[in-house]
């Protein structure tokens, strides 16, 4: 449960990253990400990758004022 809109725009940061990062795509190949096909990343990432690395702190920016 989010009670604030920025643990909200967290956990969706977190199911964003997982589906273009860490999610295979059938309908695009074998083991392929988006993230692959849009030449962001070189390989498929894992879960463990994603929570153990580091990231700059950024502003969240949601599209309305809460």
């Amino acid at each position: 449960m989010c009670r604030t809109p920025e643990t909200l725009a967290r956990r969706l940061e977190i199911l964003r990253v997982y589906y273009n990062f860490v999610r295979e795509h059938a309908s695009l190949g074998k083991r392929t990400t988006l993230a692959m096909v849009a030449g962001l990343a070189k390989r498929r990432l894992t879960l463990r990758e994603v929570f153990m690395s580091r990231v700059p702190e950024l502003p969240l920016t949601c599209g309305r004022s809460w």
